[in-house]
């Protein structure tokens, strides 16, 4: 075979064909565009609105020279793991600075994780299930604001997505050779952004250890070797959990709960565009979802039906985090809770799928993704500050012509 025909033949394996099985695929091809959609949202005026105090405090805490003075000056005064300052750091190394560079990689991570969404989706369910979800999870007001956040939500989201569709993989008929070792770091740097990410992983873990013994006891010394590495792993974070335990107040602002019912139902509000109907309607297809689920009496010899998988994965987080609030400090805020948005938006993509036909599916999905949508763009979140403007602040401070001039800041 001449060089030529080689060269042409490697150029149509690399680019030709994955893109020729994409347009072959309408699942794939909705997909790209959920994606591309989704990213337009994420980085459409990334830079418009100015860093309030969080944001800030993340610049500061990882503008340290050395990783040493990030973690003793910047992280250990404060309530998180390390994981993410440090990787502000590394943006900052690499010259990145300002609304636009800080944000990115929260940008980036919102945008990975809708496909990661889908594929989660398609595993347990089916590809209808997995686009539906990946659709609302692209246009929703919740996980876009966290993406333009220079905070470390949208990675926490994009990590519980990772571990999840990694896990699931683990006990597969079939697993990839990589499974195991891309699960054990992606865990450990879930674990290091946030500690309701190691929550998570926490609970990953317990329901692994299920699962080997109530169905594959032959996964169980894998199971127990992983989630045992990202353990020991972490407790080279241990002094500084201590350290922040004995002086961090960060958490005082934090106030308790109210009504358990009510509270969750604030939790869809947040969720869904800040709007009861989506809220309650979203709540009704869970419902469906369920019900769906108690009328089949089907039996898995391998797994546990995946709606009581994500059913668990969104009850258990919200409920451990509400009690713990009540019963001992407050820690519940909405924001922390995105590690259970990806269970909500599949229960609600499988109870869509529940009312038949299926072009009435395809119809409601549509016209609820578009409704979604135009909250977003169609209201002002584009084009009003949402955030502290400390930014404008400072240059009227600065171009302040009088040396003495009096700022008085109002603290709501």
């Amino acid at each position: 075979m001449r060089a030529e025909e080689l060269t042409e033949q490697k150029y149509r394996t690399r680019y030709i064909t994955p893109l020729y099985k994409i347009l072959k695929n309408p699942s794939l091809l909705l997909l790209s565009a959920i994606t591309l959609l989704g990213a337009g949202l994420r980085l459409y005026r990334l830079s418009y609105q100015s860093f309030w105090e969080d944001e800030l405090y993340s610049w500061w805490a990882s503008s340290f020279t050395g990783p040493a003075m990030v973690i003793r000056v910047g992280v250990l005064p404060d309530i998180h793991p390390p994981g993410y300052q440090l990787l502000m750091y590394l943006v900052q190394r690499l010259g990145a600075e300002g609304e636009l560079g800080l944000r990115l990689p929260s940008a980036v991570a919102g945008i990975l994780a809708i496909p990661l969404l889908y594929w989660l989706g398609y595993k347990l369910y089916g590809p209808m299930e997995g686009l539906i979800a990946a659709a609302l999870l692209a246009v929703l007001h919740f996980p876009i604001y966290y993406s333009q956040e220079a905070r470390s939500y949208a990675l926490v989201l994009l990590f519980v997505l990772l571990t999840a569709v990694l896990s699931l993989d683990l006990f597969s008929a079939k697993p990839q050779h990589l499974t195991p070792y891309l699960l054990l770091p992606a865990a450990i740097v879930l674990a290091s952004l946030h500690y309701y990410g190691l929550l998570f992983v926490i609970l990953l873990g317990g329901t692994a250890v299920f699962l080997t013994i109530r169905y594959r006891r032959d996964k169980m010394r894998l199971v127990l070797r992983l989630f045992g590495l990202v353990g020991a792993a972490y407790l080279l974070w241990l002094p500084g959990i201590i350290t922040q335990l004995q002086i961090s107040n960060r958490g005082l602002w934090i106030t308790p709960p109210g009504n358990i019912v009510e509270t969750f139902l604030a939790l869809f509000y947040q969720f869904f565009n800040q709007r009861w109907l989506p809220a309650y309607l979203m709540l009704g297809l869970i419902l469906v979802a369920v019900i769906s689920r108690l009328k089949k009496r089907k039996t898995y010899k391998n797994l546990p039906n995946a709606t009581l998988f994500l059913l668990l994965w969104l009850v258990i987080p919200f409920g451990m985090t509400y009690l713990f609030s009540v019963l001992v400090t407050p820690i519940f805020t909405y924001r922390n809770l995105i590690i259970i948005l990806p269970a909500a938006l599949l229960l609600a993509a499988r109870g869509l799928t529940q009312i038949p036909p299926k072009w009435g599916q395809i119809g409601a999905a549509s016209l609820l993704t578009g409704v979604l949508l135009w909250q977003v763009v169609g209201g002002d979140y584009y084009t009003a500050p949402h955030k502290t403007q400390f930014r404008e602040a400072a240059a009227i401070i600065v171009n302040q012509e009088a040396e003495d001039a009096l700022i008085i800041r109002v603290v709501p």
